[in-house]
């Protein structure tokens, strides 16, 4: 590379850099705004968990289909290589000795072999949309299908102007590089974030259990307050249930920005599929994502992002979470939402109403009695 090509590609880098380094910071800081950030359990143990069981898991439903399983893993692959050289190369101009050698030439020939396979697996992805023939596909917005396309098509320039570099030279460097550049940092305002977001969330996952929702401070405070005992928080300083981001725990923040839009959780939700009914697990966890990036000055979560009718129509059967591949599970939101509008609103639906009283005077909620039963 000349020092025309190398000049241009620091300072691409360099300001591609700073910018995904201050959006890296706003990130944490919109995870980190919600409550128990890190869930309690060892770090290590998480990790082994995610190796033990969350590698699986998440690998069996992925390949569930193994022909676009593969060829998305083609595109990731040949990302995450072009990212390596990209870097490595930006680090070589700063450390000359680490340029060169049996490690950067067997890198430079994984990622030509990688980009050759990754065009023509981009442009089948761009035919497979076009088509319309995935129904889950059809429910984006504009803007999600303006992203996915943009993503592929910034995949085939990267591949294209790669190959291109790697076997003739020339100036197709600087292209290439400024290119790699404004990728990654479009990748960190785009739904594709998951491929950086994904795995942490996974992690801090780890080891929960799927449907077991948490309790709710503001009654263990009551309760422990009823009985004697001291709390460090009392009841009247806590909400019950989310009514914002904030109120989320913070696994809720983490996977909103995880999640891969694929759509997988609206084709196995039985709700969605009913027609005029509005509810989308797909659209919970974008809309999570959306107000807590908005900050503290928007509206709040409930009931402008995620409205009453959405939280409610849930029938909390947990096939949106089974059905994703990393695990995101868009009930944990809605039981939030819905505990805010039971326990501070009063807004619950009358059927939830009469069944709650039902189990307190029978134990059960029709209300049926000893002999009934």
């Amino acid at each position: 590379m000349d020092g025309t090509i190398a000049y241009s590609v620091i300072g691409a880098a360099l300001l591609a850099v700073c910018m995904s380094a201050v959006r890296a910071v706003r990130l944490y800081r919109t995870v980190t705004c919600g409550r128990n950030v890190l869930p309690a359990g060892k770090k290590f143990h998480r990790i082994k968990l995610f190796l033990i069981r969350g590698i699986p898991s998440s690998t069996g439903t992925f390949f569930d289909k193994t022909t676009p399983a593969v060829l998305h893993s083609v595109l990731v692959l040949s990302f995450i290589l072009m990212a390596a050289d990209f870097i490595l190369t930006l680090t070589a101009q700063v450390i000359p000795a680490i340029h060169g050698g049996g490690l950067s030439a067997a890198l430079a020939n994984a990622n030509a072999a990688l980009a050759a396979a990754a065009i023509p697996a981009a442009a089948i992805f761009i035919l497979r949309r076009l088509s319309g023939r995935v129904s889950r596909f059809n429910a984006l917005s504009g803007k999600q299908k303006c992203d996915a396309y943009t993503i592929l098509i910034l995949e085939i320039l990267s591949a294209g102007t790669f190959l291109t570099y790697h076997f003739s030279r020339g100036y197709w460097g600087l292209a290439h590089y400024t290119l790699m550049a404004f990728f990654l940092l479009y990748i960190t305002f785009s739904k594709h974030l998951h491929i950086f977001s994904a795995l942490p969330y996974m992690i801090m996952s780890a080891g929960e259990k799927a449907f077991s929702p948490p309790g709710v401070p503001a009654v263990t405070a009551a309760i422990d307050t009823m009985k004697g005992r001291t709390t460090e928080t009392t009841a009247q300083d806590m909400i019950m249930g989310a009514r914002d981001c904030s109120d989320l725990p913070g696994t809720c923040i983490a996977a909103s920005l995880a999640c891969t839009e694929c759509g997988r959780c609206d084709q196995a939700c039985p709700v969605n599929m009913l027609p005029g009914q509005q509810l989308s697990p797909r659209n919970i966890m974008a809309s999570v994502r959306i107000a807590s990036m908005d900050g503290k000055c928007a509206k709040h979560l409930y009931p402008h992002y995620v409205t009453h009718t959405e939280a409610f129509s849930c029938i909390s059967c947990g096939a949106c979470a089974q059905a994703c591949p990393i695990g995101i599970d868009p009930l944990a939101v809605l039981l939030e939402i819905r505990r805010y509008a039971t326990l501070e609103e009063g807004s619950a639906p009358a059927e939830y109403v009469r069944a709650g009283q039902a189990t307190v005077s029978s134990g059960n909620p029709w209300g049926f009695t000893g002999e009934e039963t």
